[in-house]
């Protein structure tokens, strides 16, 4: 029986809730997800709670934010007055996505009162401890092009 190891491909299905067990992601009713062992794709505490692990077996990972996705970030809050904001046609709306410019990245529009736009750099995940829990679907050698390019091409 083939077990998760590096240059692997390791099909999963996967779970991930916060600390209240709020429901964050899921890959179910999508299809599963495949990655390659040691290609650094995944979080690298849930790639590692993956190690050796084979078809079938269940894993549950906690991964502090540390771990996950960092901190949040005080100076990754900005306030903004909308007509400095270059949107386009349609107005702004909360949870709304938007770049402020090629070096600055992708913000997370929070609020908007009447002229004011408040905005997050923080990655939505920042700052939240992690559970994961995985099911172990299938294992199997990475072809050479999968193996070279850390990326799964089925």
């Amino acid at each position: 029986m083939t077990i998760a190891a590096r240059g692997k491909v390791v099909t999963i299905n996967y779970t991930i809730k916060d600390s209240q067990g709020q429901l964050l992601d899921t890959n179910d009713g999508q299809g599963p997800v495949s990655y390659v062992q040691g290609a650094n794709k995944l979080l690298a505490g849930l790639e590692r709670a993956l190690e050796g692990k084979k078809a079938g077996d269940a894993i549950t990972v906690k991964l502090s934010p540390d771990e996950a996705f960092g901190q949040r970030v005080d100076n990754l809050i900005r306030t903004l007055r909308l007509q400095d904001l270059e949107v386009g046609d349609e107005p702004l709306e909360p949870g709304e996505i938007i770049t402020l410019g090629e070096e600055d990245g992708a913000w997370i529009v929070v609020a908007i009162e009447e002229d004011t736009v408040y905005l997050d750099g923080n990655d939505p995940w920042a700052g939240k401890t992690l559970h994961i829990s995985a099911q172990v679907l299938g294992v199997r050698d990475a072809t050479p092009a999968e193996a070279k390019s850390g990326e799964v091409m089925e």
